[in-house]
């Protein structure tokens, strides 16, 4: 995006499109985290009998607390894109702006300190990540 461009503006059906590859990479990462943490709360606490307990365990037990702020994010994305409102290009680089944010922000949180452990400790989780970063647009820098 330039710098002239009016982020107002409904965003154009090329910005919709890359915004929707960062939703899927993002879902593909979200599954494989809940994957590992699910493998990680098995190991500690024995056995999830079935999917509907494993989905009791992540919108209610606090080991899966941490991946919340993945799962806003999600639904964020989903919300702005399936609004009857059309999604400005501010809006998309908004969104963009909270994955990097999210994911690759020097902060420490909950959500980062567990999300580095996990991506130090897991190739497959690495690979996730970095298909999300793939899908971002480049940052702009002011010249």
């Amino acid at each position: 995006m330039g710098e002239d461009r009016d982020m107002t503006a409904r965003a154009s059906a090329d910005e919709r499109a890359k915004l929707f590859k960062v939703r899927e990479a993002l879902l593909n990462l979200h599954k494989e985290l809940l994957n590992v943490e699910r493998k990680r709360y098995e190991h500690n606490v024995g056995p999830v009998a079935n999917e509907f307990e494993f989905f009791r365990l992540v919108t209610t037990d606090p080991s899966f607390a941490w991946i919340g702020p993945m799962t806003t994010l999600i639904v964020q994305i989903d919300e702005k894109v399936a609004s009857k409102e059309p999604i400005t290009a501010g809006e998309v680089e908004t969104l963009y702006a909270e994955t990097r944010s999210l994911l690759a922000s020097a902060g420490e949180n909950q959500f980062k300190s567990e999300y580095t452990q996990l991506l130090q400790e897991n190739p497959g989780l690495v690979m996730k990540h970095s298909a999300v970063m793939q899908a971002l647009p480049p940052v702009e820098r002011p010249s």
